[in-house]
């Protein structure tokens, strides 16, 4: 800079027009100021300068300092502080300089107001380093490419990108879109969905608020050539930011082999004789767990080429056969710990096979930036000494009694399933249809209409609990009868087994009464659909063995006080029907078994109605004894222990078995946007009812296709809720509830599942689809108008 001119090279001054208006303002205080600098050599340079007025109108100091150390990203904010510092000391060598010829208390306060204007500057600065701080860790030589992105919209700042690296190029477009683009072109198809999983917004979000970063590793094939990449996340300033940087790690990964190959010196081709293979494995903190394998490893565990250490090691560890992994995973940690440890195992390679694996190693305390542990992998199968003859025999036999046990298992589990399932079924069935007739026969009494549609719908409720169990028929088939305990009222139970049974005992023209005794604690908690499987059965058996103009009397009553929150209760069913001889009685709860002089009645049963009672009945902690006589009846008497509830129990019950009255509803839907996702016509009708009713505005689509379509042309604010079936034609609920989180603010939009499929595991597949909520078909109305309105409150 020329001396000389020195006002005339630092021109654009801000707040100031020309030099007169600086001498002017430095008479009066300290005056901070940014201006380009033009040097001798013409090259021009930002500055910022601050200048101090001394006693003397016509000195003053000036500290500059170049506005391009404020824009460097720096791995720390102390850097930042000791340059600013620097600036401040040589203000204060110039300052001393010239105190000399000016009074000392003048000059100190001077100092002083000069250090607070560079204070000031430094804290204007500070705020914009903090999304810098927030990822100083990439700014390392080995990133390649780094990116700021804004999980929330989509925008990504691009801090640097290598020239001859074909990634990502978000510059002037959307994360969400450059991602997708990238992920299809670039990257070795199979490493495709687990990267695309891994980088969805919502999926980088859970990650990184249980860790703070981290990194996978993947094949880009982008340059023709296969090349081993490695992403590497870390939190941003909030949970809508996050960083990403990207590098080659291909000359790293080779590098690992030969360090590896060179541990041992055998060669590949003695190992792979010796079905012998290396491996070594690093589990660092954040990371997925790598392998490391040689070509004789790779070739014991089925691979032909070297592939990214992540999908080698589970390459390896997904086909330990399953019932040896803690045998394994015990073995790791003795050598994590640094023993040397040795496991033998079965192993599914993956031509089909089954090896016998003998795995030793020890851990190398030379790796410090995680636990690195090597050993070898040896196929052993050959090795073993033992009659394969003789193995072949042991196990056909072994085989041939499993066939034989679970065939018979299988063929009693089915007898009594269908005989079980048919004998129950009918019974809700004989009552839906029965009560359907009367309504249409009296369609102009508007109380019978509704008193048969009461009770048509208890005994839906009762054949739905029956399909569930069928579809839990594993229970069965496992030889497991499990009793949940459950809020229950007693008095509801017994109205709905009584309307049941009216209609079978009207149909044989049966009088069937129905007695209620003392009940202090109607709420109770037990089984009800087991409970109400074994009254049931009792009371349709007795209508089955009375002739027609008999008497079958259904009885219950509590036995005295409840004791320590528990009561018991009497069941009886009593008839005056064929009865059952003394003999018989002593062999009545056993399976398959039936009175000879039954046949007298006409009714033909498998014997198995009785003995699925009696285990229920074992099993909730009850007893069950009858008293009969042929030719005079029978008397079943049923007593059941059941923990009463408490008054807040109580209160929870009731208010989640109140009625809706959709015509005076409470909850608050009016003008609230739905889009139903339904490929069933009539079920669409009748849940579209349904929501109207409730002041819902609602849009049906047929299957996931035309719902993403609609949700994409309205807008993803457009609909409050969309209620979206799961087994659909063309595009099912899942990959539609996908496709609608990819769209930009897709993860606002409301889904719940409508679902036939109500197991738990169902459940949380829905969730996990990005589902909100999960309602279960047939549609319970109140619970889910109750899930619509949480949502809306959250």
């Amino acid at each position: 800079m020329a001396r000389d001119n020195f006002f005339e090279d630092f021109t654009d001054a801000q707040s100031f027009d020309s030099v007169e208006a600086f001498r002017s303002a430095l008479t009066t205080t300290t005056t901070t100021a940014r201006a380009t600098a033009r040097f001798d050599s013409d090259s021009v340079e930002e500055y910022y300068l601050v200048f101090t007025p001394m006693e003397e109108a016509d000195w003053f100091f000036v500290s500059a300092v170049p506005s391009s150390v404020f824009e460097i990203q720096t791995r720390n904010l102390l850097s930042i502080a000791g340059i600013l510092l620097a600036a401040v000391s040589f203000a204060l060598a110039v300052a001393f300089y010239f105190s000399v010829r000016s009074r000392q208390h003048r000059t100190e306060l001077k100092e002083k107001e000069a250090t607070d204007a560079l204070n000031l500057q430094l804290q204007e600065k500070q705020a914009s380093l903090e999304e810098s701080l927030a990822f100083t860790d990439f700014f390392l030589d080995q990133y390649a490419s780094v990116y700021y992105v804004n999980l929330k919209d989509g925008s990504c700042k691009v801090y640097r990108r290598a020239s001859d690296l074909n990634e990502m190029h978000p510059i002037g477009d959307n994360y969400f879109t450059s991602l997708k683009s990238y992920i299809s072109n670039d990257v070795q198809p199979d490493d495709r969905a687990e990267l695309t999983e891994i980088l969805e917004p919502r999926k980088l979000k859970d990650m990184l608020r249980s860790t703070p970063a981290f990194n996978r590793t993947y094949r880009d094939i982008s340059s023709g050539t296969e090349r081993i990449f490695r992403v590497q996340v870390i939190r941003g300033a909030d949970e809508d930011h996050a960083a990403l940087g990207f590098e080659d790690v291909t000359e790293a990964y080779q590098e690992q082999q030969k360090r590896l190959l060179g541990a041992i010196p055998l060669s590949s081709d003695v190992l792979t004789k010796a079905n012998i293979g290396l491996w070594s494995f690093e589990l660092d903190e954040g990371c997925a767990p790598r392998m490391y394998a040689d070509e004789a490893m790779l070739g014991l565990i089925g691979l032909d080429h070297q592939i990214a250490p992540e999908e080698t090691y589970h390459a390896w560890y997904d086909n330990i056969d399953d019932g040896s992994y803690d045998l394994v995973n015990d073995a790791v940690e003795k050598m994590v710990s640094g023993e040397h440890a040795e496991v033998q195992y079965p192993w599914h390679n993956p031509n089909g096979e089954t090896w016998i694996v003998r795995c030793g190693g020890v851990r190398n305390f030379d790796y410090t930036k995680g636990i690195r542990i090597e050993g070898t992998h040896q196929n052993v199968s050959e090795l073993l000494h033992y009659d394969d003859e003789q193995r072949k025999r042991e196990e056909k036999q072994r085989q041939d009694e499993l066939a034989r046990v679970q065939a018979e298992a299988a063929s009693k589990s089915k007898t009594e399933f269908l005989f079980n399932m048919s004998h129950d079924i009918r019974t809700p069935m004989n009552a839906i249809l029965g009560y359907t007739d009367i309504a249409i026969r009296h369609g102009d009494d508007r109380s019978k209409v509704d008193e048969s549609l009461g009770k048509i719908k208890l005994a839906g409720g009762h054949l739905l609990n029956l399909i569930n169990d069928i579809l839990e028929m594993s229970r069965i088939e496992s030889g497991k009868l499990e009793i949940s305990e459950a809020p229950m009222d007693i008095r509801r139970l017994i109205e709905g087994v009584e309307q049941m049974s009216q209609s079978l005992a009207i149909e044989k023209s049966i009088d069937f009464q129905t007695e209620i005794g003392d009940i202090k604690n109607p709420y109770v908690f037990n089984d009800e659909l087991h409970a109400n499987e074994v009254l049931i059965n009792l009371i349709s058996n007795a209508v089955k063995y009375t002739p027609e103009g008999g008497k079958v009397w259904f009885r219950t009553s509590q036995m005295g006080e409840a004791a320590d929150g528990i009561a018991t209760y009497r069941f009886e069913v009593e008839d005056n029907g064929i009865g059952m001889s003394e003999e018989y009685q002593e062999h009545l709860f056993e399976a398959f078994t039936r009175e000879k002089t039954s046949t007298v009645s006409k009714q033909q049963g498998a014997g198995l109605g009785l003995s699925i009672v009696k285990k229920i009945i074992d099993l909730a902690g009850g007893t069950i004894s009858v008293k009969s006589k042929t030719g005079e009846g029978s008397t079943f008497t049923v007593d059941i222990p059941m923990r009463i509830m408490d008054e807040e129990s109580i209160e929870n019950y009731e208010a989640e078995n109140t009625p809706i009255d959709l015509s005076n509803s409470d909850f608050s839907f009016e003008n609230k946007k739905v889009l139903l996702v339904e490929d069933n016509e009539m079920n669409r009708e009748i849940a579209s009812t349904i929501l109207e009713e409730v002041g819902l505005i609602v849009d049906t689509a047929e299957d996931g296709i035309f719902a993403v379509k609609a949700v994409t042309e309205k807008g993803v604010g457009y609909y409050d809720f969309v209620l979206m079936d799961i087994q659909m034609p063309v595009m099912n609920g899942y990959e539609a509830t996908k496709a609608i989180r990819n769209l930009p603010d897709g993860d606002k939009v409301t889904i719940i599942a409508l679902s036939a499929n109500a197991f738990e595991e169902d459940v949380q597949r829905s969730l996990e689809a990005g589902m909100n909520a999960h309602v279960a078909k047939p549609i319970d109305v109140k619970e889910l108008f109750d899930t619509m309105q949480g949502l809306i409150n959250q």
